[in-house]
């Protein structure tokens, strides 16, 4: 998988993680810890099991907000979204 297929697969996803309007940044490939069990758009209350992925952090921005999606390498599953504000 390259960063732009990652970036489509981003942009794809935006509806299902409330999105709309957000626009790809950039993209880098790294490792990131995923908690199992716990849906992409859901930060974990407590820890759990913990499995390490190769991933494509798909930097996304809209008006002063920010959000990172995390796309597996491996098929391309949309496996952590996170969203915050530029800035803060």
């Amino acid at each position: 998988m390259t960063g732009d297929e990652a970036g489509r697969i981003a942009m794809d996803a935006r509806g299902l993680y409330g999105l709309a309007g957000y626009r790809v940044a950039g993209a880098e490939r790294r490792y990131i810890e995923i908690v199992e069990g716990v849906p992409p758009a859901i930060v974990p209350m407590s820890p759990g099991p913990v499995r390490d992925v190769a991933a494509w952090v798909v930097r996304m921005t809209r008006d002063g907000g920010f959000a990172e999606v995390a796309v597996d390498d491996a098929d391309g599953a949309v496996v952590r979204v996170r969203k915050g504000r530029q800035g803060v």
